[in-house]
């Protein structure tokens, strides 16, 4: 998890990897279930893109893009997500 992303959110590192539930916790409620199921379908697909909002730390909702990719281990069994998060809220607004 990268440091920059208390400037981005607000909410420091640790925060994401100490609490499993917070990043979940923080997607607009309109596109809760819609993220949820794709980040589910990365076991399928192997790799995801996708756009949705994020509640940060002032309590806007800024816009993200997601693009991950299921890491294997040595037996091809699922080990972790990687990947990188980018705000695009002003590319949004735009739009």
């Amino acid at each position: 998890m990268s440091e920059n992303i208390e400037r981005v959110t607000g909410f420091p590192s640790k925060r994401f990897v100490e609490d499993e539930q917070f990043w979940a916790s923080r997607i607009h409620p309109d596109d809760h279930e819609r993220v949820l199921k794709e980040f589910e379908a990365i076991l399928n697909k192997g790799s995801i893109v996708i756009e949705y909002p994020w509640q940060c730390a002032d309590s806007s909702y800024h816009w993200f893009l997601d693009q991950a990719v299921l890491v294997g281990d040595e037996e091809s069994k699922p080990k972790e997500i990687i990947g990188t998060w980018l705000d695009i809220t002003d590319r949004k607004q735009a739009e």
